[in-house]
């Protein structure tokens, strides 16, 4: 099976991929159990390609202002 994924950002779309997955991990499940095996598969995917950077710029009672 493939799956399509288009990421976007900001409503913008910045990758297409395509998550091929073994059919025989598939042919015994449910319709509902193949969504969810997806569902894991693009979890898994999202992990290994989208990170978030963050750092704090103004702590918490802290002003920029004097």
């Amino acid at each position: 099976m493939k799956v399509k994924l288009k990421l976007s950002v900001d409503q913008k779309q910045v990758l297409d991929d395509v998550l091929d997955i073994d059919d025989t991990k598939l042919e015994l499940l449910s319709e509902e159990e193949i969504e969810q095996a997806i569902e894991v598969y693009i979890a898994e995917w999202s992990n290994e390609h989208v990170q978030i950077h963050w750092e704090v710029e103004e702590a918490v009672g802290e002003s920029s202002e004097k």
